[in-house]
């Protein structure tokens, strides 16, 4: 069975809680990492908070592999001569630790204890067809050749393994440059030896360019009659240059493979010539640039749709949402570092300019998957760029997280007009991948516009969006409606203006905004004709003067009609309306000073109809 052991790295920003182990019998069995969680996990927390090497924050449950466990175990890795250091748990720290059982295995690792049987030997000697052809990314352990055998009529105790590397390409790459790190692994991915790879020292020239490197400190005994499996994995260094990157053959050398039976006589394995399968002993790989980390932001409209929320006059609304995306990682590990965030003010006062960020936001916060990961001020500008550094949250190949705006909105008294409003305009996403290479990620998508007034209206679509199209007058023409209902805030009236008017004469006050649009919904340009552009009332209310009362808590159906003149244009076209907010007053019968705007999506659209360029009716 071909076994890769990868290389992690970097940091988690939240831990979680999993069950107690005994670290001084846990029996560890599987790599751990960044993310890992399980009982092995805190039986490792244990070994290492005993040693000095982790200690836990007050409240912070034991279970989780994240930043401090790494930490730890990196520590521990270089005062027990573990190189690279690099905080992963891997084959190497477990047997260093000596936490496997193998009292019941019938191999052993102990290289003291007794050989026993008579004149033994190896049986059924082969080279394993996988691993073949493997790709080793920098920085990354993979075994790369395997070998089994039977010990036969004794037990045999390996004493040396010689192994065979050459660079096949046509850069003539010495090994030493190349990788860190060469080892001897068991069936279960447990260390028998290693070498330090980069040592020049630890290499023997032979013919042909070729390179051999000698475990002599193997520790591992077959017991008679047990078939076993043995592996030769490397480590490719972490910064591979370009002309360092190619293919290897890798292969043991002729009667590599020496071992004491019970007679106490050395035993060799056969030559590569009588091998069973009469396959040759030769493998492949290739050390290639690790695979680049990859983050996809994805800003959901469903999400992050317009919104009016209603805030108080006289002290901070806390804790308004608005803006969420997804982040996933799509390659790799992923550790992100840094993320900004583009503000900038709304406003829904008619004839007005909005009003600086600071004076609508006491505090922007940061959430990741629920948790506050970061907080910070805005400036007194229109736009402000907002960074959250320091954060050092992961996310694992595959994995996603969900990450939230909230804002502390000021009172609204004294400090921005009723209907002033903020929105997210982008996100930066900062990043490093496994091998430390930075990135950058982001995505310009608006979030929706955040309205924030005192006494909030709400506005519904009715299910009542018509036209009539063409006109018998000119067939050019089409005259489309669209209904929704206004229910005014339970403490305060509201006045609506009769007129409507085109979408450029928003300083009018006039009652409802509209902009004529395609059959997808997208803007097109028509003349309106202005004087048959109205808002009438359907049901409820009343009526004073030129404006429209909702009282207090009622709900009133309103009618956009708007007459679209598509004549003088190049083609005959599908059009329609859609409302896109609508002016009102709060408390009193005056010009209308704020627009609702929120939701106004295509449940506020009309009908379509086909309008020619001219008319053309008899």
């Amino acid at each position: 069975m071909m076994k890769k052991i990868l290389a992690g790295f970097a940091v988690a920003a939240f831990a979680v809680s999993a069950a107690g182990a005994s670290a001084a019998t846990y029996n560890f069995t599987r790599d751990l990492t960044i993310g890992s969680t399980g009982a092995d996990v805190v039986a490792l927390q244990d070994v290492l908070i005993s040693n000095g090497y982790l200690v836990m924050p007050a409240g912070t449950s034991k279970g989780y592999f994240g930043a401090l466990t790494k930490t730890a175990v990196m520590k521990w890795q270089a005062s027990a001569g573990i190189t690279p250091a690099a905080g992963y748990f891997g084959p190497v720290s477990r047997a260093k630790l000596s936490m496997v059982d193998s009292s019941d295995d019938s191999s052993s690792d102990d290289s003291d204890s007794e050989v026993k049987g008579g004149d033994g030997d190896f049986r059924k000697f082969d080279v394993l067809g996988n691993p073949s052809n493997e790709d080793v990314e920098e920085g990354e352990t993979i075994e790369v050749l395997g070998f089994e055998f039977e010990a036969f009529r004794s037990d045999l105790k390996i004493e040396r393994v010689d192994v065979l590397f050459a660079e096949t390409g046509s850069d003539e790459d010495k090994p030493w440059k190349v990788l860190e790190e060469v080892l001897l692994v068991d069936e279960d991915g447990k260390e028998l030896a290693s070498i330090d790879a980069s040592d020049a020292d630890a290499w023997e020239e032979e013919e042909n360019d070729e390179y051999s490197i000698r475990f002599d400190d193997v520790k591992f005994t077959a017991k008679d009659g047990d078939e076993v499996q043995v592996f030769v994995a490397v480590t490719a260094n972490d910064d591979l240059d370009t002309d360092e990157q190619g293919s290897w053959s890798v292969e043991l050398m002729d009667d590599g493979v020496r071992a004491i039976n019970g007679e106490g006589i050395d035993v060799y394995e056969v030559s590569s010539d009588d091998n069973i399968d009469g396959d040759a002993d030769e493998r492949a790989f290739t050390l290639e640039a690790a695979q680049a980390g990859a983050l996809d932001i994805t800003v959901d409209e469903d999400n992050n749709e317009d919104d009016q929320v209603e805030v108080d006059e006289d002290k901070t609304t806390d804790e308004v949402v608005i803006y969420t995306a997804t982040i996933d990682s799509e390659d790799g590990d992923n550790l992100i570092e840094e993320i900004s965030v583009d503000l900038a003010t709304t406003t829904a006062t008619v004839g007005s300019s909005a009003t600086g960020l600071s004076d609508i936001i006491k505090t922007v916060y940061l959430y990741v998957d629920g948790d506050e990961v970061g907080s910070e001020t805005v400036a007194s500008t229109n736009t402000d760029t907002v960074t959250f550094d320091d954060l050092e949250v992961e996310i694992a190949e595959d994995d996603e997280i969900e990450v939230t705006v909230v804002v502390d909105v000021k009172k609204q008294d004294s400090n921005f007009a009723n209907g002033d409003g903020v929105k997210v305009s982008g996100i930066s996403v900062d990043y490093v991948d496994e091998q430390d290479d930075d990135f950058t990620e982001t995505d310009t998508t608006d979030g929706g516009d955040i309205t924030f007034s005192v006494d909030a209206l709400t506005i519904e679509a009715s299910a009542k969006r018509e036209a009539v199209a063409p006109l018998a007058s000119n067939e050019a023409q089409g005259r489309f409606f669209v209904e929704f209902k206004v229910t005014a805030p339970d403490n305060e009236d509201i006045y609506i203006p009769k007129g409507a008017t085109t979408s450029t004469a928003v300083a009018s006050g006039q009652g409802a905004e509209f902009r004529v649009v395609d059959g997808n919904g997208s803007t097109v340009t028509a003349t309106t004709t202005a004087a048959n552009s109205i808002l009438a009332r359907v049901s409820g209310g009343s009526e004073t003067g030129n404006y429209y009362k909702v009282t207090k808590g009622n709900t009133v159906t309103f009618r956009a009609e708007v007459v679209v003149d598509n004549t003088g244009h190049t083609e005959a076209r599908t059009v329609g309306i859609q409302v896109t907010g609508v002016n009102y007053k709060v408390g009193s019968a005056a010009t209308a000073n704020t627009q609702y705007t929120a939701g106004l999506d295509e449940d506020f659209r009309s009908e379509t109809a086909y309008l020619l360029t001219s008319n053309t009716s008899n």
